[in-house]
């Protein structure tokens, strides 16, 4: 795989897919365009990442609860767009990473589990390991990963 790394103005390019088993974009929700490419010509799932805060924070929090707003039939309204995002990029998913804590968030361990299952039964397309969850929402003897 040629992943491009950014070096003052000039880029370059390393080859590094025979070591690859999936790529996750830390630079926000959406790879860019070449990320994706080079990752796909090599076979390599790229992953956009959907990072809440290491915070406590009131504003953290709510930030956090609102994005795990249901609508009336169940259905998550962020899980949609993220999906529909993912494939009119043509990326394979998300790597969600949930560091937010407090009285808010403790409550949602279960909110966000149904989240992520309700992302990846809409997804269809995306890879079977298109969703990881890193967190503290729940017990640290058992790590949390949907695939």
């Amino acid at each position: 795989m040629l992943l491009l790394v950014e070096k003052s103005s000039r880029l370059m390019l390393l080859t590094i897919g025979n070591i690859l088993d999936s790529m996750v974009f830390w630079e926000g929700l959406v790879p860019t365009p070449d990320v994706i490419d080079a990752g796909h010509r090599n076979g390599v799932p790229v992953y956009g990442t959907l990072f809440f805060n290491w915070s406590n924070s009131i504003a953290d929090q709510e930030k956090f609860a609102e994005a795990l707003k249901q609508d009336p039939d169940g259905s998550f309204p962020i899980a949609r767009k993220l999906v529909d995002m993912a494939k009119y990029y043509g990326y394979d998913g998300y790597f969600i990473n949930q560091e937010t804590t407090g009285d808010l968030v403790e409550p949602l361990g279960e909110k966000m589990r149904q989240f992520m299952l309700y992302t990846k039964a809409r997804g269809g397309i995306l890879s079977p390991t298109s969703l990881f969850l890193i967190t503290k929402l729940v017990d640290p003897n058992r790590l949390m990963f949907l695939r």
